[in-house]
């Protein structure tokens, strides 16, 4: 029940909104709104021509198959987006970082974790400055959706561009997937720059029993 009631906000809007697109098609025969003087003419040829009940029966089949494809749309949408799991907002400026933030661990359905996310990547990374209004068109948007991580034994079990990793030191240390492939390193390097730079251990802290979890993340991005 708990788990119903919380994708039933996301089936509903986008239900809604696959609805009133259907209609609007029905409607105007096309994707553009008729306008007034379209609906009132057109409905005047009908009416001459007899042909007015049969149209307006044909539109409610068109309508109703229209909210059938909405609900068949939505449903797996709206689980999709109230799915618990982590994920990450990257916020990217001329190709540099500008923000990121995220939830490793999953707590909240992943529309609102997305929303948190990009509110605290944009105000809340300390590296850098908030956002400000003027930066916003010349943002790209990255979100990483993320597996449940695991444990490894060997650090032979981590692939480079599928594997994201996190070391628990002084504080959590993590990287995405796509960070090792964008600076070109190998695997030694990624975890001895995530101990040093992310979990504040020595580099080499990865060789001497810190623990070291993996995740893989579904990317999207502008």
């Amino acid at each position: 029940m708990t788990r119903i009631k919380q994708i039933l906000p996301s089936v509903a809007v986008i239900s809604l909104l696959i609805a009133v697109w259907w209609v609007v098609v029905v409607a105007s025969g096309s994707v553009i709104f008729p306008t007034p003087w379209q609906v009132m003419t057109g409905t005047i040829e009908l009416i001459e021509d007899g042909t007015l009940w049969r149209h307006i029966g044909a539109s409610l089949l068109r309508v109703g198959a229209g909210f059938l494809l909405a609900v068949g749309l939505a449903l797996p949408l709206g689980l999709w987006m109230g799915w618990v799991r982590g994920a990450f907002v990257t916020l990217k400026k001329r190709g540099e970082l500008r923000g990121c933030v995220g939830y490793i661990e999953p707590e909240l359905p992943l529309f609102k974790t997305v929303i948190q996310a990009s509110i605290l990547a944009a105000t809340k990374d300390d590296r850098f400055l908030p956002v400000e209004v003027a930066e916003l068109e010349r943002l790209k948007i990255e979100i990483s959706v993320l597996t449940l991580p695991r444990p490894i034994k060997d650090i032979n079990e981590i692939e480079i561009g599928r594997h994201g990793i996190i070391i628990q030191g002084i504080r959590k240390g993590v990287f995405l997937p796509q960070v090792p492939t964008e600076f070109g390193w190998d695997r030694e390097t990624y975890l001895s720059q995530c101990c040093l730079h992310k979990a504040y251990l020595p580099p080499d802290a990865w060789k001497k029993g810190a623990n070291i979890e993996v995740f893989e993340a579904q990317v999207f991005s502008e």
